[in-house]
């Protein structure tokens, strides 16, 4: 029953720092962050999945150390003759570090998969604010376009790319 020690470490996933840069863009470099943001998305949905199957993995393994202490107390007490009630047998659970280290185990890999849901939902947003700012810069692109005349006998999808080409 000592498996708690043998356990691999829980797995962070999302790190900070990368995060902070994948979510930063500018006016200049839009074309470029408008290229690689699905595949962006798709990468921090991939690790918030990662990071559900080892909240689950923790959740059993909390869950079958709580079931095998369960057992250990009242084969113990029934050995003793002694009579224990559900509360009595719940509080010697609870007392277990085996009991607290997968508790503490289990909360901190639930910690980790809200982190990587919300990193996720952080680059859905940017996907949502690179669409406003294309948007914004179609239309700033239009109103230039009306100012310069006719463009040279260019047709405005023609001006249009030129002006992204800038």
């Amino acid at each position: 029953m000592n498996q708690t020690n043998t356990q691999k470490p829980l797995k962070e996933f999302i790190d900070q720092e990368k995060l902070r840069e994948d979510l930063a863009f500018g006016e200049y470099d839009l074309s470029d962050a408008v290229s690689i943001q699905a595949g962006l998305f798709s990468f921090y949905a991939s690790m918030h999945t990662n990071a559900m199957l080892q909240t689950e993995k923790s959740r059993s393994y909390f869950e079958l150390v709580e079931a095998q202490l369960d057992t250990k107390i009242r084969i113990r007490a029934s050995k003793a003759g002694e009579k224990i009630t559900e509360k009595q047998i719940t509080n010697k659970i609870r007392m277990q570090s085996m009991y607290r280290i997968a508790e503490a185990r289990y909360f901190d890999a639930k910690f980790i998969s809200r982190s990587c849901r919300e990193a996720q939902q952080a680059i859905k947003n940017k996907g949502d604010m690179l669409v406003q700012a294309a948007k914004a810069k179609t239309i700033e692109m239009q109103g230039q376009m009306r100012f310069s005349g006719n463009g040279g006998g260019q047709s405005p999808s023609q001006r249009i790319q030129e002006a992204l080409d800038k």
